[in-house]
């Protein structure tokens, strides 16, 4: 009777430790897929960026390439992620890119004044900066 007692007791813990580590392995999976995928990729920013190069340079420039460098999760848990990059933009036009009080801008002057470099036509310049973004249903946008 003894001996009985220990099997059936035996064969219940197996069955609740494989009941267990199911439990585990599905909230796992629950809690990976409401993570989003991880982090963002360059891929998944290059048209974020490449719409505002497009806004800011108003035809001047355009995003030629879109290198991640860097990035940080939100620590609060809003669900955004701030990710630092190098941009290769290519300027369409003769055009000044300035840098001044960490906003960027480029005008069509051809003369720069203070702060400003000239960029000839077809000229290539490597921009570093950074960008927030939030995951959403429908991918990746920015936080404005």
């Amino acid at each position: 009777m003894l001996a009985r007692i220990s099997t059936v007791r035996s064969r219940f813990f197996v069955i609740n430790r494989a009941l267990a580590v199911c439990i585990c392995a599905l909230a796992a999976m629950t809690l990976h897929g409401c993570g989003g995928g991880g982090a963002p990729s360059a891929a998944d920013a290059e048209p974020i960026v490449r719409n505002a190069v497009d806004a800011q340079s108003k035809g001047l420039a355009k995003l030629v390439h879109l290198t991640k460098t860097n990035g940080t999760a939100d620590a609060l848990g809003a669900g955004t992620y701030t990710m630092q990059y190098e941009a290769e933009v290519e300027f369409l036009q003769d055009a000044c890119y300035y840098e001044r009080f960490g906003l960027n801008g480029i005008s069509n002057e051809k003369t720069p004044t203070e702060g400003g470099t000239l960029y000839k036509k077809g000229q290539h310049e490597k921009i570093k900066g950074a960008v927030d973004l939030r995951k959403t249903e429908k991918g990746w946008e920015r936080v404005m």
